[in-house]
């Protein structure tokens, strides 16, 4: 799939998706888990967890 169509399908870009699916999988982890933030951002691929903040 394109870009183009991607975000025509999505209404988001590529790296929108990639972002927020990766904050997805890390906020399930925050529910199944007694993991805190600060250890599950480096798994998503952020090295602090601010970036998740919006979503938690």
């Amino acid at each position: 799939m394109s870009s183009k169509a991607h975000i025509a399908t999505t209404g988001e870009g590529l790296q929108e998706t990639a972002r927020r699916r990766r904050i997805e999988q890390a906020c399930g982890v925050l529910r199944r888990t007694d993991c805190s933030l600060a250890d599950i951002a480096p798994r998503g691929g952020f090295l602090r967890p601010e970036p998740y903040e919006p979503w938690i």
